[in-house]
């Protein structure tokens, strides 16, 4: 019984040596790791356009550590350049991402001291973009004053806004000139040029549905630039709402919302000729 007793003692003594060691030998293990040397490597680099050679800003670089570990990101300057410090010794994934360039890979392994430097080429890759769809609408005020059903009735010459703008007339003769049914004439006095229909005669003008008064030369005061649209017919074709004579109507329509200022004011000009032909008219009485 003695034996087994001296047995039983030993065995107990065993365990607890065991117990007591165990302990402080895991503390040791922690402390090495936690109070280990500092990080000290670190990766440096410059990022490039892989066609033109050009440095590229604003890349981001992710630095992936194997085997877990949170992820290092980076961002390039404007310079193409990249830093990442400290780092711990290890092998490591590099990602390199930027808009417009196809992303790029590659792996770095880093020894407790080292000084790592890259450059990293970018190849450039066409970007798939939604379809672009185009809308537009009609002007307001050709539409509410029957300007495209009358143009769809094909019972006259329309001149709308883009032609007026793809041809950039200086004077209003200069943009009726092309229609078939008139023809201009220079004035004697170079103050500009007549617009006469099939009659031989100036056709009646309307502005805006109004009817304008009868002067020589509408290029005195009517610019291109301040127009909407314009509608000319002749004897035969002219709308009820707009009568012409025997050598037919225009039917003139102001831009909205104001004129350009390229061309001045209209409402300017259009009062310019009402007084200059009221005082014509009241000194041949």
């Amino acid at each position: 019984m003695d034996r087994h007793h001296n047995a039983a003692g030993h065995s107990a003594l065993a365990t607890l040596l065991v117990a007591l060691v165990c302990p402080s030998l895991s503390a040791q293990e922690a402390g090495s790791r936690s109070d280990g040397p500092p990080p000290t490597a670190h990766l440096q680099g410059v990022v490039r356009d892989q066609l033109g050679g050009e440095v590229l800003s604003d890349v981001s670089v992710l630095l992936v550590p194997r085997g877990g570990g949170f992820p290092i990101p980076a961002v390039t300057d404007r310079r193409g350049r990249f830093l990442i410090s400290p780092l711990f010794p290890g092998i490591y994934d590099v990602e390199f991402q930027r808009l417009g360039y196809r992303t790029a890979m590659d792996s770095v392994q880093v020894d407790p001291v080292s000084d790592i430097r890259m450059e990293v080429r970018l190849s450039p890759v066409a970007l798939e973009m939604d379809p672009l769809i185009v809308t537009t609408t009609r002007r307001s005020r050709l539409e509410l004053n029957g300007f495209y059903a009358r143009q769809a009735a094909s019972g006259g010459s329309f001149i709308d806004r883009q032609e007026i703008d793809d041809r950039r007339p200086v004077y209003l003769s200069d943009l009726l000139r092309t229609v078939p049914s008139l023809r201009t004439t220079q004035l004697r006095d170079g103050t500009g040029s007549v617009v006469l229909g099939r009659g031989g005669c100036p056709p009646i003008y309307y502005m805006d549905g109004i009817r304008l008064v009868d002067v020589q030369s509408q290029d005195l005061f009517v610019p291109p630039g301040d127009l909407e649209g314009v509608e000319v017919y002749t004897s035969a074709n002219s709308p009820p709402q707009y009568p012409g004579n025997r050598c037919g109507s225009i039917v003139m329509w102001s831009r909205e919302p104001t004129p350009t200022v390229a061309y001045g004011s209209f409402w300017r000009r259009l009062l310019v000729g009402v007084g200059f032909a009221t005082g014509a008219f009241l000194l041949t009485r």
